[in-house]
């Protein structure tokens, strides 16, 4: 119903993503570091939430009092971190470890872990939310391993999926590749 409108500067990075609530999150780059922000989708009150290695905003809880990011890590073992930030401040809590990134269901009582597997299909963890609790039960260093995650997922989905409205319905899609004898991918 609007023209666009720009709402930040073409310099640096910009990754936004609209919550429930109509607000608008996103990771900007400054001094090497990303910080967190949100601001109304009129670009009014913009809000630092906070700063570190932030890579990018992945996901935003239901209610808003969690962002997903990817936080970028410089060991050669894992290259990056899920982790849930609280909106309000606090610690941030990991959910899993280089192999994976998390979301919520709309109605959030699950969260969806993905899988980001470089030999082979992608697969979904679905983990339930206990009642009154934005998030599962983790270990205290998040998931460190699809093995740890299966032990308490209800489910295991071929291929990563998209929320529905409620935590019953998902969308996916599964790919296949063919290949000739050199291994080389056809179209």
């Amino acid at each position: 119903r609007f023209a666009p409108r720009q709402m930040r500067s073409a310099g640096g990075d910009f990754f936004p993503q609209y919550a429930p609530s109509g607000r608008i999150y996103y990771v900007i780059s400054e001094g090497g570091n990303g910080s967190l922000y949100r601001m109304k989708d009129d670009g009014t009150q913009e809000e630092k939430i906070a700063s570190g290695p932030i890579l990018q905003a992945f996901r935003i809880s239901p209610d808003e009092r969690f962002v997903i990011i990817i936080r970028t890590l410089s060991r050669e073992d894992k290259w990056w971190d899920a982790e849930a930030v609280p909106v309000g401040g606090g610690p941030w809590i990991p959910l899993c470890s280089a192999w994976c990134v998390a979301d919520w269901s709309r109605d959030g009582k699950v969260m969806y872990f993905y899988s980001r597997s470089f030999s082979g299909n992608p697969r979904t963890y679905v983990v339930p939310i206990p009642h009154g609790s934005d998030l599962p039960k983790l270990p205290a260093s998040g998931f460190q391993s699809e093995k740890e995650l299966r032990a308490v997922a209800t489910q295991v989905l071929e291929g990563n999926v998209s929320p529905g409205p409620d935590s019953s319905r998902y969308t996916f899609s599964k790919g296949t590749a063919h290949s000739n004898l050199y291994r080389i991918p056809l179209q």
